[in-house]
């Protein structure tokens, strides 16, 4: 969605595989005021190759052999941090803190929250925006928002 409506009182949860900013819309819908509820960042991802001990594997299927493709820890962590920040979201909407959420995200992580996020949430997606803003101070965030 390009032009995404946020209602006021609606939370917007923008991330990436490494940070992820609960934001509240005090404002409107076409001047939306964003206010920071918490803030969530990664622990320190060292580089694939500092994080593996072996070289890929092998497997043998009788006279055939084939290579295992070597694990990718940096997306294994940035799954492992996406599902954190979404239970982050699970806990604060079962406390009622919000109603609706806007999820923005880069394409990649927008779609594994997707599949991360419970149900009670998906129900209150009021909208997605495919887009890296996590980087962004708050007032740019607001501009992209902006109806």
């Amino acid at each position: 969605m390009a032009n995404v409506s946020v209602p006021r009182g609606a939370w917007i949860m923008v991330a990436d595989h490494s940070k992820a900013i609960l934001l509240e819309n005090k404002g409107t819908p076409v001047a939306p005021q964003l206010e920071v509820k918490k803030v969530l960042e990664a622990s320190e991802n060292p580089p694939t190759r500092d994080q593996g001990t072996d070289g890929p594997g092998t497997v043998y299927a009788g006279s055939h052999r084939s290579h295992v493709e070597q694990t990718d820890w940096h997306a294994v962590a940035g799954r492992r941090f996406l599902e954190h920040a979404a239970e982050a979201v699970e806990a604060a909407r079962t406390l009622n803190e919000f109603k609706s959420i806007v999820l923005v995200a880069p394409p990649k992580a927008l779609a594994e929250l997707r599949s991360i996020v419970s149900a009670s949430v998906k129900t209150s997606i009021v909208g997605e925006l495919d887009k890296d803003l996590v980087h962004l101070p708050v007032a740019k965030i607001a501009e992209h928002l902006a109806a």
